[in-house]
């Protein structure tokens, strides 16, 4: 299972950017943060590792966390975490 959260500049009926996004997958325990800075992974790629999950969780609160991830991308031609 995935385990996730986020850093965001709002909450889900504010969110336009996505600043991080961190990963923990319990069946390898491993963590990797994805932020388009630096040696990190960029943030579409953690995005389409969640897409491609079966099953995943998020911190705190799962909908909440999950729908600001969705609506930051939707409607948008250029990915909010840029």
């Amino acid at each position: 299972m995935l385990v996730f959260d986020l850093e965001s500049d709002g909450l889900l009926d504010d969110v336009t950017r996505i600043h991080c996004l961190v990963i923990y997958d319990t069946e390898v325990d491993e963590t990797i943060v994805y932020n388009d800075q630096g040696d990190c992974e960029p943030i579409s790629r953690g995005v389409q590792r969640l897409e491609d999950a079966t099953l995943f969780a998020a911190i705190m609160s799962s909908a909440t966390t999950y729908l600001s991830l969705k609506r930051s991308m939707r409607g948008s031609s250029q990915p909010p975490w840029l």
